[in-house]
């Protein structure tokens, strides 16, 4: 958790989960692979505190102590700390228009945001410290839904593209693919409304192509009481969801 990787290829395969801006139940929870994420609320049910474990390291290790991000909000900004990684997301018009992520090291990454008339993100800028390459991402959406992405590098380089496909069934339970890396791409302030809008309906596949690969990645959901408790990626389970 604590090392910042980012990867469009992992990034995009392993379906980044997102929570749409409604009145839905809060999301008590999410399970992804060894990661646990539990999240608590203040009084006007914004994030509050962001509690992460772990059950094991990818390399073997003994999992890291279990530690906490703490939010807070002024009309400009989002701070959110665990005392040794800072984060400051940026508002203009109650959307966040830059992220900027500090460790002990100093600058992480940073990001920023455009969004059109509709509250959709069109481009999102990415870069790893403050000498690393910039990527560039940008966004088609069509009948209220993000179908297609392309990513660039400062260069001008193409590393990769994605096209989304969905099915009839309505966006009921803010779940979406992103190929924004989550520490990018916060999935309970994105539930919030705060980097805008999602798609209307629920996606079924996403194609991801690159110079040298082409991955399908075909989405099905599990319920529990009417709500998503499951999301597998080819029929592997990947995220487990608590409301």
């Amino acid at each position: 958790m604590r090392t910042i990787v980012f990867s469009l290829f992992i990034v995009m395969s392993l379906f980044n989960i997102l929570f749409a801006q409604s009145a839905w139940k809060n999301i008590s929870s999410l399970k992804r692979g060894t990661d646990k994420f539990s999240y608590e609320y203040d009084s006007r049910g914004r994030l509050a505190k962001e509690s992460v474990s772990s059950d094991a390291t990818s390399d073997g290790l003994p999992p890291l102590p279990p530690f906490s991000f703490i939010y807070k909000y002024t009309a400009n900004s989002i701070e959110a700390t665990d005392g040794d990684i800072r984060y400051i997301y940026k508002l203009s018009n109650g959307k966040i228009t830059s992220v900027q992520c500090y460790n002990w090291e100093g600058l992480a990454f940073e990001s920023a945001f455009l969004y059109n008339e509709a509250g959709q993100m069109t481009t999102c800028k990415y870069r790893l410290g403050s000498d690393g390459v910039t990527q560039n991402f940008s966004f088609i959406w069509s009948d209220g839904n993000l179908v297609q992405l392309e990513h660039t590098n400062e260069y001008g380089e193409h590393i990769a593209s994605a096209v989304i496909a969905y099915s009839e069934e309505k966006q009921e339970y803010g779940i979406a693919p992103h190929p924004l890396e989550n520490k990018t791409l916060h999935p309970i302030l994105y539930r919030k409304g705060f980097f805008g809008v999602l798609p209307q309906n629920l996606p079924s596949q996403m194609s991801v192509t690159s110079s040298d690969r082409k991955q399908i990645i075909r989405y099905t959901y599990e319920k529990t009481a009417g709500y998503i408790t499951k999301v597998k990626l080819n029929n592997q389970t990947q995220y487990f969801i608590s409301w």
